[in-house]
């Protein structure tokens, strides 16, 4: 996904909910959000991650595919998110 131009409205995140797991030398979090692209449809998204976080899974309705590495998340759609 190209970044927005000037003037273009930046995608809405809202996180639904977070839960968070810590352990003896571990720590789980687990993050829901819905994201809409108010002007266009969106067919993937990129987020950064920073470094000590590592994704195991990402599921959606529509997540066709994801990859994440060198901190970077990838999510690629089946079909482009409605506007």
């Amino acid at each position: 996904m190209t970044p927005p131009q000037d003037g273009e409205p930046r995608p809405l995140r809202t996180a639904r909910t977070v839960k968070h797991a810590l352990a003896p030398g571990s720590a789980t979090a687990v993050a829901e959000f819905r994201l809409e692209s108010p002007r266009r449809p969106a067919r993937e998204w990129v987020f950064q991650v920073d470094a000590p976080f590592a994704v195991t899974d990402v599921t959606g309705d529509d997540v066709g595919k994801w990859s994440a590495g060198q901190g970077n998340l990838t999510v690629t759609l089946r079909e482009p998110a409605a506007v």
